[in-house]
């Protein structure tokens, strides 16, 4: 039986799986009670009450901030740059087809789950290398729940060691400092990137009013996997029309929207085409 600061019941993680589910749609399995205690643990501490059922009671009653921070603590934020490497190949081919198509357009891409950044710059980094360009004619929405993570994205400043690019696109693309053991996102590729905080769950999404009324891909891999079908379905419908008719949407590798054909077709690889759109 493990050791726990806190009592901690069944009944504070079936809340916490409530809580959770209703305010991020995240679907917390019946195996986290472990993996939860120990990311709210802190959160109890902070705050100063004496048990997990205090804070929860906290969480009820409105606490916007430290609802927040409750999400922020949940979200599992494992990310890497040019993850999935087949997908930035594809978004290069797309970027200049479209392009082709309407020489004069910009091109917008929304990375829906940003985290704490890598999949952003790698999405800017295949947008100036697809136009050979440091100033590429696209924008790029990042958005992402959890306001930490998506604080660390903006910043654009990362260990040395965790950015595995080759030394041409380190040099290119990043400033290195020496002193600190870190690299950071160039001038450049800050100025195609736009940050909002959005939840998925949200009734209501900006991404229009800040990107157009329509972009050419959206990018939101390894987040379906944690809500259920309902919710996949719900974020998927309204996915669609934000795309154009040779828009695409990219997801994760073990992410399979059967349950949604009539919103979009797979074309391979887990890249997925809207069903219906003019």
């Amino acid at each position: 039986m493990p050791y726990y600061e806190f009592a901690f019941s069944a009944d504070d993680f079936a809340r916490i799986q409530r809580s959770i589910y209703r305010l991020a749609g995240i679907v917390l399995a019946a195996g986290k009670l472990d993996f939860a205690y120990g990311r709210l643990v802190r959160r109890v501490r902070a705050k100063g009450v004496p048990s997990f059922q205090a804070y929860l009671d906290a969480i009820d009653a409105g606490d916007a901030a430290e609802r927040d921070l409750f999400i922020n603590a949940l979200t599992t934020n494992h990310t890497a740059f040019f993850r999935e490497p087949h997908h930035f190949t594809l978004l290069t081919e797309q970027l200049r087809q479209a392009r082709q198509s309407s020489p004069q357009a910009s091109l917008r891409i929304w990375c829906a789950a940003s985290s704490t950044g890598e999949e952003v710059w790698s999405l800017a980094v295949t947008a100036c290398e697809a136009f050979d360009s440091l100033t590429p004619p696209v924008t790029i929405l990042a958005s992402d729940i959890d306001s930490h993570a998506l604080k660390v994205a903006a910043d654009g400043v990362y260990a040395a060691d965790r950015v595995a690019l080759s030394p041409p696109r380190l040099a290119k693309f990043f400033v290195s400092d020496a002193t600190r053991q870190t690299v950071g996102v160039r001038p450049e590729l800050k100025a195609l990137v736009r940050f909002a905080r959005i939840n998925l769950l949200d009734g209501r999404w900006p991404v229009n009013g800040l990107l157009g009324e329509q972009v050419e891909a959206i990018f939101c891999r390894n987040v379906m996997i944690y809500f259920d079908r309902q919710t996949q379905y719900a974020i998927l419908k309204k996915f669609q029309p934000l795309l154009g008719r040779e828009g695409r949407l990219y997801a994760g590798h073990s992410e399979i929207f059967t349950h949604a054909a009539d919103l979009f077709s797979p074309l391979g690889r887990t890249v997925y085409a809207p069903c219906g759109v003019k």
